[in-house]
């Protein structure tokens, strides 16, 4: 019965998460963000103590029912490992000796990068230092965080699926005339993933953690997760907690070969609570009803009084387990070992290699993806019909942006660099799809963190939905009020790329797309009118630079901002209308 609670309630929980990652239509409201705020270090890093403390209090009672249930990477995995033994009948699991070492080093730099973090907070003295120590360290929560994790492989692996499965039933639908189904319309959206880079490494830890799952279930819970190292520490001292009966235990090592974490010690009747992660399934294995979960003090090897067993401790026990101990597969622990350091020495070259690689890719070609960027903005109509798209080629004068643009909310760069976690939610749910993952864009520190490319679109003015659902305060919740006055960045307008000035042809594009007149355009020769930029109340929403027609290097671009802050007022001045209004030229 407990078991299939468990189960009912991981999947869930686990369901509801991946639908509010790959969810493109909005049938989740951005309330559903509370399954993400419940996870353990999102709730660290937004200091959010109530969360905290019930996941801690839970733990320490019924010991790691957060593992086994709430955490989606953990459902995941043992929906590989379900699927394994679907797949082969015969496989079974095997007691493994702990690999301690390797998690507490992981907890230990989350926790100094954490502690750090709080430090910040309390003691202005230390700012600096605890700043660069909770910025380079967040790495750890940022590589091995399972949520985060888990949210980059739904972002960047399932949502794409997802939405191809949906064109293809658009197809279908399309070839028979049908445009609502239920009420509900019919429609293709755009499935091409935002970066091959954020693709390639959460595929690449699907493939590496689906690997030890398939093969050995929970090992990647029990031996790199911080997580479950934390959590470990606790449910050691569990009130409840599965234990053995020896009296009526056989040796038998049923329980031990239906144990995903590997951590039941058939020979030495023991339970090693750190890493057990209640998941029950070994309570329907023994056939002695040896096994049990329930209130049990100590080490799980003496009950409560009441209940019976047997604990009288003699000489041939005791060598028993030293003889078990000795005997176990150190060569299989070894070699499980090296598998898990050879994949995160993989992972870790591949971090540091990807953004290197973009950047070389597009240093070498980046006239031909500013033209493929420029191919949606044309299709809307930016290129008059009828006009030369080669007139429009204007921009010669390259301009590199210095700093990226943070999403609004963000603060600084530094405080998102030491809250984010690379969840990709944000990027899941943004309605624009602008928010797109960082490679080298924040350095090595921001790696996989979402920043603002205004290539294929602009932030909608009053859209507040990344701050809304950010699970980690990295960026603050902010109202549509507070929204129009944040500057994420500065606008600025390179007058020698613009049409207007190369080709003396009428445009105007930026400023019919600029919310705060930032964008302004002003008498220039012949009866036209240029461009003339006022950054000081520029928002740095992206509408002007992702509107202008010219390539290979637009006319308009937004500089962002290191530390955010709101802008200067402005009058809003409205055109005077006299006589007949002249069509715009787009």
């Amino acid at each position: 019965m407990l078991r299939i609670l468990r189960i009912i309630a991981a999947l869930v929980l686990f369901l509801g998460i991946t639908l509010f990652f790959v969810d493109f239509a909005g049938f989740l409201p951005t309330q559903f963000s509370w399954l993400e705020r419940i996870q353990l270090i999102p709730a660290l890093k937004s200091h959010s103590w109530i969360i905290i403390g019930a996941i801690l209090g839970v733990t320490f009672f019924f010991g790691r029912i957060y593992c086994s249930t709430v955490c989606p990477l953990g459902v995941l995995q043992d929906i590989i490992s379900a699927t394994a033994k679907r797949i082969h009948s015969k496989k079974k699991f095997e007691y493994k000796k702990p690999i301690p070492f390797l998690r507490f080093v992981v907890l230990a730099l989350f926790l100094t990068g954490y502690l750090a973090l709080v430090v910040r907070l309390v003691a202005p003295a230390a700012v600096g230092t605890c700043k660069r120590i909770s910025s380079y360290v967040s790495w750890v929560s940022l590589l091995f965080d399972p949520y985060s994790i888990f949210g980059r492989i739904a972002c960047n692996v399932f949502k794409p699926i997802y939405q191809g499965g949906n064109n293809l039933y658009w197809y279908i639908c399309n070839q028979y005339g049908i445009k609502e189904v239920l009420g509900l319309p019919v429609y293709y959206v755009n499935a091409i993933p935002l970066s091959l880079a954020a693709v390639g490494v959460a595929l690449g830890f699907l493939i590496f953690i689906g690997y030890l799952a398939w093969r050995n279930g929970r090992t990647y819970c029990n031996t790199i997760c911080p997580v479950g190292a934390l959590l470990g520490v606790f449910s050691r001292l569990a009130i409840f907690r599965v234990w053995i009966d020896k009296s009526k235990c056989g040796s038998c090592g049923l329980c031990a070969q239906r144990c995903k974490s590997s951590c039941i010690d058939p020979k030495g009747k023991i339970v090693d609570l750190s890493r057990c992660v209640d998941c029950f399934d070994c309570l329907s294995a023994c056939r002695k009803d040896a096994i049990h979960y329930g209130i049990c003090l100590g080490t799980g090897e003496r009950p409560i009084p009441g209940i019976e067993n047997s604990t009288k401790k003699t000489p041939s026990l005791k060598s028993n387990i030293v003889k078990s101990a000795k005997d176990s597969d150190d060569f299989g622990s070894r070699r499980e070992f090296f598998d898990i350091m050879i994949g995160v020495t993989g992972l870790t070259v591949a971090a540091q290699a990807l953004p290197s690689a973009a950047a070389e890719e597009e240093k070498a070609a980046p006239a031909v993806a500013e033209e493929a960027a420029s191919a949606p903005a044309a299709k809307a109509g930016v290129v008059p019909e009828g006009e030369d798209p080669e007139m429009f080629f204007t921009g010669k004068t390259p301009y590199v942006r210095k700093t990226p643009i943070a999403p609004p909310g963000a603060k600084s760069i530094g405080h998102f660099n030491a809250h984010c976690t690379a969840c990709h939610l944000c990027v899941a749910k943004c309605p624009t799809s602008i928010l797109k993952p960082a490679t080298s864009e924040y350095g090595v520190r921001g790696f996989m963190q979402p920043h603002l490319d205004f290539s294929r679109g602009f932030c909608n003015y009053d859209c507040t939905i990344c701050g809304d659902v950010c699970p980690n305060h990295a960026i603050v919740p902010l109202t549509i009020e507070q929204k129009h006055k944040v500057q994420m960045g500065r606008v600025v307008f390179i007058e020698d790329n613009c049409v207007v000035k190369v080709k003396e042809n009428s445009c105007g594009a930026c400023s019919e797309h600029c919310p705060t007149q930032a964008v302004s355009m002003v008498p220039y020769k012949n009866g036209l009118t240029i461009p003339h930029v006022n950054p000081d109340i520029c928002v740095g929403c992206g509408g002007c630079e992702s509107i202008c027609p010219v390539r290979p290097f637009r006319a308009i671009y937004v500089e962002g901002n290191a530390e955010q802050h709101d802008r200067k007022e402005f009058e809003e001045k409205k055109p005077e209308v006299t006589g007949e209004l002249e069509d715009f030229p787009f």
